[in-house]
């Protein structure tokens, strides 16, 4: 091998680990989206609150839905039938449960937009830097053989 093979394999080698160091923190930041909550029924729902398994409630009036979250730091959905929403409030609340509010029908998504394309233009900025820091330095090499 010539210096320049070995030079041109070294650097795909490199932008090869570039490019999956540079996947791998999009990787973390898809696995720590929102909890995924497990739909449960009445029976099971007063079976938690009895028990005092609730560590906080979340209602979501538009869509009649109370979303749960336990003390083992599981999450559970349950939805409840029409204007049921202010016994499952006074029942929360004897058993000293924290009950919140959802106010409209979704947080803005805006943010999480411009958030995800500022990451991506930052992640194709540095792969635009790297190859051509790489072709620099392979054109003047060459320069010198």
């Amino acid at each position: 091998m010539t210096r320049l093979t070995r030079l041109r394999a070294l650097g795909a080698a490199a932008f090869v680990a570039i490019c999956v160091a540079l996947a791998l923190p999009a990787g973390v930041f898809a696995a720590a989206a929102a909890p995924t909550y497990k739909k449960e029924s009445k029976q099971a729902y007063e079976a938690q609150l009895s028990k005092g398994e609730i560590a906080s409630a979340t209602f979501n009036k538009p869509v009649r839905s109370l979303r749960l979250t336990l003390k083992n730091g599981k999450h559970a959905l349950y939805t409840y039938p029409k204007k049921g929403s202010q016994v499952l409030e006074e029942a929360l609340a004897a058993k000293g449960v924290p009950v919140t509010l959802l106010h409209g029908k979704h947080k803005k998504a805006t943010s999480s937009k411009h958030t995800r394309r500022y990451i991506a233009i930052g992640v194709v900025l540095v792969l635009v830097l790297a190859v051509g820091g790489f072709l620099l330095a392979r054109r003047r090499r060459t320069g010198q053989d």
